[in-house]
């Protein structure tokens, strides 16, 4: 191998071992925003959410079955002939 390409592709492993170093970087940068907005956001909405009052669900868990059935329906629909 021409020590011209030995060189290209010492730095273009060099490179992407940066990349993934960067990428990775990003990465932990944006899990520590989420766990630290985490950490922050739910103690502030627990403290200055209303209260509600109880509710009656069963108006609510009666639909749940035929709702379900019909996601399932439309993606078998968008998978097959979309």
């Amino acid at each position: 191998m021409p020590a011209g390409q030995a060189l290209a592709l010492a730095m273009l492993l060099q490179s992407s071992t940066f990349l993934e170093k960067l990428a990775m970087e990003t990465l932990l940068v944006i899990l520590a925003v989420l766990f630290l907005a985490l950490i922050i956001i739910i103690p502030l909405a627990e403290k200055y959410a209303p209260r509600g009052e109880p509710r009656d669900y069963s108006k609510i868990t009666r639909w749940i079955i035929p709702l379900m059935a019909l996601a399932i329906v439309l993606q078998l629909v968008r998978h097959y002939f979309m």
